[in-house]
């Protein structure tokens, strides 16, 4: 019989979470952005420009990483919930 790896609480995986770089596409126009004013949701402290999002990405399938928490790759169990390679079991 195969084996499988299998969560504590004993959840199947269905995946390896991953880390997937895209280029979203901005519109043409940008302006400075007002320091005064507090941040707006998705700025960033260090933001200097306030740009406008079109509504497609393009995907840059060839740089996806498998993601890393203390070193270990991240998988994703039938629920939903990630869990660490070394949280994982080897099962029959």
């Amino acid at each position: 019989m195969a084996k499988h790896l299998e969560t504590p609480t004993g959840k199947l995986l269905v995946g390896v979470w991953q880390s997937l770089p895209a280029t979203a596409f901005i519109c043409e126009e940008a302006s400075l952005i007002d320091k005064s004013k507090p941040l707006q949701e998705g700025q960033h402290e260090k933001d200097i420009y306030e740009i406008e999002y079109l509504d497609n990405s393009k995907l840059h399938w060839d740089e996806q990483e498998p993601i890393r928490r203390k070193g270990f790759r991240v998988f994703v169990d039938e629920d939903g919930k990630l869990w660490r390679e070394d949280e994982l079991k080897l099962v029959e």
